[in-house]
């Protein structure tokens, strides 16, 4: 059950911060065995230098048709074809991600942004859009030919209209529907049980993080109860693990806090769990060693 494991890259902020190139943390990490790395994209990744490349993707997006975009992506991966397809402009900006796909090869890439999905938009032209250009993203990041996209609303929401938000996600799915994808959502300020039955009914899968649940405090009476009751192995894409106490989420797993892993744990053996289990650490100057350390404590609670 334990064999895939990986991090979520906003535990290399400070280390960003600092001038680590992304692309060096992601070979140091997949030297040490998280071979599923989550790029979460917000503001610590797009003040760096592959965070400004991505800013120059999203520009270079406009000037290509979805069908052309998709073939680009597709013989990048395949390492060819890919030069004739891409304007001029364009052929260093493609051989970046050419040599992204080297330096990746044999990892899971999945791309995870922050989107305001529980709620019909405002705009829906706009909405369209932003996911749009999610989906391409998450496809040219998807070196190991494995595209996925996961979408966290983390607005701290009183209410919202269930049935905008099944067929937001409806929509999401229909936007490009030739581009083969893994859609998944995670909940955040929001119920468990809930976002899971939206994420299925919508049909997305679910990643997983108990120590959301504390966020506001505590989970719900029967929460916990309540969401192990309705999970099925089908739904779940990936479990992110971090730690919380009263003073917030943690650098390392191997502390007191709120979550009970071991329960956890045995939770995910008993419906036959094999998936992927992402850290996501709060970052610190020794990111590596936290993931470590954290995982080892996983490892050493089924020993």
């Amino acid at each position: 059950m334990l064999e895939k494991f990986g991090v979520i890259s906003n535990c290399w902020a400070k280390a960003l911060e600092k001038g680590v190139r992304f692309e060096d943390l992601i070979v140091q990490f997949a030297e040490q065995g998280f071979t599923y790395q989550e790029v979460r994209d917000a503001e610590y990744l797009r003040a760096t230098e592959f965070g400004r490349y991505l800013d120059t993707i999203e520009e270079a997006m406009l000037r290509y048709s979805d069908e052309s975009w998709k073939e680009i992506c597709d013989g990048i991966r395949q390492k060819q074809g890919w030069e004739q397809l891409a304007k001029k402009e364009d052929q260093a900006l493609f051989k970046h991600m050419a040599d992204f796909v080297e330096i990746t090869e044999g990892l899971v890439i999945s791309y995870a942004a922050a989107h305001r999905w529980l709620n019909e938009p405002e705009n829906i032209d706009e909405d369209n859009d932003r996911i749009r250009k999610a989906i391409k993203l998450a496809y040219l990041l998807s070196t190991a030919g494995m595209a996925r996209l996961r979408l966290v609303d983390i607005e701290p929401l009183e209410g919202f209209d269930p049935e905008a938000a099944v067929s937001n996600l409806k929509r999401y799915r229909a936007l490009l529907p030739d581009y083969p994808m893994t859609y998944a959502l995670e909940h955040a300020h929001q119920s468990a049980p809930l976002t899971l039955d939206l994420a299925v009914r919508g049909g997305f899968s679910f990643a997983y993080d108990e120590a959301n649940l504390y966020i506001k405090g505590g989970p719900d009476p029967g929460e916990l109860e309540d969401f192990w009751a309705k999970v099925e192995l089908s739904h779940l894409t990936s479990i992110h693990l971090k730690q919380i106490d009263a003073q917030g989420f943690s650098s390392s797993l191997a502390g007191q806090g709120f979550v009970d892993f071991s329960a956890l744990m045995d939770r995910l053996e008993a419906i036959g769990y094999t998936g992927e289990f992402l850290l996501e650490n709060v970052p610190t100057d020794q990111p590596l060693e936290d993931a470590k350390e954290s995982r080892a404590f996983i490892h050493a609670l089924k020993a």
